[in-house]
């Protein structure tokens, strides 16, 4: 249904946000403790 496919979307949006947000060169703990550039290519 449209409902599903709008769920979805938001889904995959906001996962691609909160990676963004957390993937610094350097050390972050806003959301919780992370090493430098925790997000692998």
């Amino acid at each position: 249904t449209a409902s599903s496919v709008y769920s979805v979307r938001n889904w995959l949006w906001e996962a691609f946000i909160y990676t963004t947000m957390v993937n610094y060169p350097m050390k972050a703990n806003f959301l919780k403790p992370l090493p430098a550039n925790p997000v692998k290519e």
